[in-house]
């Protein structure tokens, strides 16, 4: 017989064997776990990544040399060759060598399917995915990688010449040059030269724009016979305050028209971005709305702060023309315009209401 004290000894010694088991049975999963979860990019050898790959229409992309996001699946008993597929061939397309190629622009979905190596670490040190035949000590899985491909059309073009961003577009163009809008695009960058936007998009601009060496877009500053002008029914531009510079949005020197149809907004809220003016116009500048066209300056957050639609450098020494069956609103804002322009309307609409202090100040 055995004591009962050595009996009970063999028993936690046998009972510490087992959780030691179980322990090591528990860290073995959590490290096959954490193996499968670290996996790198596909040009490293698999992996996650949501971003879209930015190409150009016309221009290609390698995506073997770019990161994707790789799902892996069974073991399989013989390597299978790669397929590659477009979700939308109208937009890219891509070769049995992974080059894409940018047709049209929209957003698109390239798809790898084939086989990857599980490659065990040295030492009991985590293993890694390969996408190349590796030795015999390799383990085959199916492996299916995606990337987002994002291809940038022309959004602007000045002469002959096409450009896929309008910033860009606005700097290479010539003072006194056309600008064709040939989609909806943003406007990150100020200006001060003569320019005409015409075609069809929307303008967004939501970033405060500045020249000049001022935190806002200082327009004919130096040159007041500069003329800025918005024309066509397919033209509208939103302009949205962000409250880097709160004093204001646009300083206007030179002319500004909106004609034949096009829209133009000025939207702040003095709330949350303390923004003071939409445009200050100096002595001599000029607002011309015309042929249907459509000028709004729209206030939110105003009442009881600072947040005028229009100042004036002084009273009567500028002058807003809306003619030909076009509309000019202010509306919202604290104060409709400070020191009153010179004002003519024919066959057309000039409000301003619902301001939160007075219409017309001096």
């Amino acid at each position: 017989s055995i004591p009962i004290s050595h009996a009970n000894e063999k028993g936690e010694r046998n009972m510490t064997k087992r959780i030691w088991k179980r322990l090591l049975a528990v860290t073995m999963a959590l490290c096959l776990m954490m193996s499968l979860l670290n996996l790198s990019a596909f040009a490293a050898g698999g992996g996650e990544d949501s971003s879209a790959i930015p190409l150009e229409v016309g221009k290609t992309v390698d995506l073997t040399k770019e990161q994707g996001s790789t799902v892996y699946g069974e073991k399989l008993d013989d390597p299978t060759p790669a397929s590659w597929s477009s979700d939308n061939e109208a937009v890219a397309t891509v070769s049995e060598a992974g080059v894409v190629t940018g047709l049209a622009a929209g957003t698109v979905t390239i798809t790898r399917e084939g086989c990857a190596y599980w490659v065990p670490g040295e030492g009991g040190s985590e293993g890694t995915y390969s996408f190349d035949d590796v030795a015999d000590v390799a383990q085959c899985v199916k492996a299916t990688t995606t990337w987002t491909v994002e291809v940038i059309g022309p959004v602007a073009q000045v002469g002959d010449t096409t450009y896929t961003s309008l910033d860009e577009a606005v700097e290479k163009a010539p003072e006194g040059s056309t600008i064709v809008l040939l989609a909806d695009c943003t406007l990150n960058k100020g200006f001060n030269k003569t320019l005409t936007f015409t075609g069809n998009g929307k303008i967004t601009i939501d970033k405060q724009l500045k020249t000049n060496g001022e935190g806002w877009m200082c327009f004919g500053l130096g040159d007041p016979s500069r003329v800025l002008t918005f024309d066509g029914a397919g033209v509208s531009v939103e302009w949205t305050s962000d409250g880097t510079a709160p004093w204001l949005m646009l300083s206007l020197s030179g002319t500004l028209n909106v004609t034949n149809g096009a829209s133009l907004t000025f939207q702040f809220d003095s709330r949350t971005t303390k923004a003071r003016n939409a445009i200050y116009m100096n002595e001599g500048a000029t607002i011309n709305v015309s042929n249907g066209s459509t000028f709004q300056i729209l206030g939110i957050g105003t009442e009881g702060t600072a947040g005028q639609g229009i100042q004036l450098d002084k009273t009567g020494t500028s002058f807003i023309n809306v003619t030909g069956n076009s509309t000019f609103l202010i509306d919202g804002t604290n104060r409709g315009y400070v020191n009153s322009p010179n004002i003519k309307v024919a066959d057309s609409t000039f409000t301003v209401q619902n301001c939160t202090s007075n219409a017309s100040n001096g």
